[in-house]
């Protein structure tokens, strides 16, 4: 099995005619193809330019905010709109905050 090389198609042949035993290969392709990424993100070289360019894609709608808190540092954006509800209830109301009725 050592002399296997994993870049070329012979390992996924392998794979589908049983020669190689790989029981999480169906959860594997299924997350593959379903687009979710759990690894590190990559470095940015220029962050306002990247953060511009989400912006304008969020604006028309080309990415959501899910995505780009998962391309940005790997979070999930689910989980840091939660965490932002939690923060904002546990700030004080400033005066000039407050709304006042006509």
């Amino acid at each position: 099995m050592s002399n296997i090389n994993f870049h070329t198609p012979s390992i996924s042949t392998a794979i589908i005619f049983d020669k190689i035993r790989r029981p999480d290969l169906i959860s594997d392709l299924i997350q593959w193809l379903d687009g979710t990424w759990h690894g590190a993100t990559l470095p940015n070289i220029d962050e306002l330019k990247t953060a511009k360019a989400n912006k304008l894609d969020l604006e028309v709608g080309s990415k959501t905010f899910d995505r780009v808190a998962r391309e940005t540092n790997g979070s999930s954006g689910a989980r840091n709109r939660a965490k932002l509800v939690r923060e904002l209830k546990e700030l004080p109301i400033m005066p000039w905050m407050k709304t006042t009725t006509v």
